[in-house]
C-alpha cells in the first residue's frame, strides 16, 4: 500500500511539473491564435465597409469555395504528421517521410477537387455571376491560394512538433497585419475590389 501510495504521489508531482512546464508553450499558442483570429476578424469586418455590395457577393462566393477546396483538399492530412511522428520527432528522415507522403496525397486531393470545382463553376454562377468577368478571373487567386496553403499547413508541422511558436505565428501576424494596410491602401486610392483582394489574400498566403 505505502508503495503505491509513493508512486501516485511521484506520478502526481510529475504531471505537475509537466504541466507546469507546458504552461509557457499552451500561453504562446493562445495568445498567437487569438491575435491571428482578430486580425482576420477585423479585416473581415472592415472588407464590409470597403467594398461595394457586388464585390462583397463576388469576394464572399469565391472565398467561400477556396475554404470549402482547402477543406476537401487536406482532409486531416497535415495534421496527422504530428500525431503518426509522435515521440519520434527528433528523427529528420521518419518525419521528412510524413511530410512527403502528406503534400503527395494533398496534391493528388487538390487535383481532383479542382477538376470538381471546375465542372461546378457554371452552376455556381448561373443567374448572378456568369456575365460578371471578375468572377471567371477571381478563380485564378483562389486555386494559388488553395495550392499554397497546402505547403503552408504541412510545413509548419516541424515547427508545431518542436514547439516553435515564435517561428510559426511570427509571419502569420505580420502577414495578417500587412493585409490589413494593403486594402487600406487600396480602399484609400479607390482601386480596391474583390479581385484585388483576393490577390491580396494569395499573396500573403505565398509569404
Amino acid at each position: 500500500m505505502e508503495i503505491t501510495i509513493t508512486r501516485i504521489k511521484e506520478h502526481g508531482l510529475s504531471l505537475a511539473e509537466t504541466i507546469k512546464k507546458q504552461i509557457p508553450h499552451l500561453a504562446g499558442f493562445f495568445k498567437g491564435q487569438l491575435l491571428i483570429q482578430f486580425l482576420n476578424m477585423l479585416n473581415g469586418f472592415l472588407l464590409l465597409r470597403w467594398l461595394s455590395i457586388q464585390d462583397v457577393a463576388v469576394f464572399s462566393m469565391l472565398f467561400g469555395i477556396q475554404t470549402l477546396m482547402n477543406c476537401i483538399s487536406d482532409l486531416g492530412f497535415s495534421g496527422s504528421i504530428v500525431a503518426l511522428t509522435g515521440n519520434r520527432y527528433s528523427d529528420k528522415k521518419i518525419l521528412g517521410s510524413y511530410i512527403a507522403s502528406a503534400k503527395q496525397l494533398r496534391s493528388t486531393f487538390f487535383i481532383i477537387i479542382l477538376i470538381i470545382t471546375l465542372a461546378l463553376v457554371p452552376f455556381l454562377m448561373k443567374n448572378n455571376f456568369e456575365n460578371n468577368p471578375i468572377v471567371w478571373i477571381g478563380f485564378l487567386p483562389v486555386i494559388a491560394s488553395v495550392y499554397w496553403q497546402a505547403d503552408c499547413s504541412i510545413y509548419a508541422s516541424p515547427l508545431i512538433i518542436h514547439k516553435n511558436l515564435k517561428a510559426y505565428y511570427k509571419p502569420q501576424i505580420i502577414s495578417s497585419a500587412l493585409r490589413i494596410i494593403i486594402n487600406y491602401l487600396l480602399f484609400i486610392t479607390n482601386t480596391i475590389n474583390a479581385l484585388s483582394v483576393l490577390i491580396i489574400n494569395a499573396l500573403v498566403i505565398l509569404y
